[in-house]
């Protein structure tokens, strides 16, 4: 079974694929409430071939003002780097993007000309 990371989905979003039998972990990058403010990566890198990501306006770019969360085995979710890794072998990213997400957010994760800035 691929190994799929999840980020900035609850708790009961990721339980449902983990019920269904699929082997995910979930990631944070303390945007959301239920996280404090704390973002967490649960496994290194090389251990992804898949990425769900929930992206929401700041998850990206204000990452550095928030703490580590005890548990996360990397000192930050790096996100450019996992994006990379997943496709160098030949993994799946989806990206869920809401409204209002600044392209340059998505230009920190790899995914360029997303959108216009005016």
């Amino acid at each position: 079974m691929p190994r799929i990371l999840t980020f900035d989905f609850s708790k009961q979003e990721v339980e449902k694929l983990q019920n269904a039998g699929y082997n995910v972990h979930k990631g944070s990058t303390g945007l959301l409430a239920a996280d404090q403010g704390q973002y967490f990566m649960p496994c290194a890198i090389i251990d992804v071939e898949i990425m769900l990501f929930n992206v929401r306006d700041e998850a990206i770019s204000e990452m550095s003002n928030r703490k580590m969360s005890e548990g996360s085995i990397e000192e930050m979710p790096f996100l450019f780097h996992l994006v990379e890794e997943i496709w160098k072998k030949g993994g799946i990213t989806i990206l869920f993007i809401d409204e209002g997400v600044s392209p340059q957010d998505l230009n920190s994760i790899g995914v360029e000309h997303a959108g216009v800035l005016i």
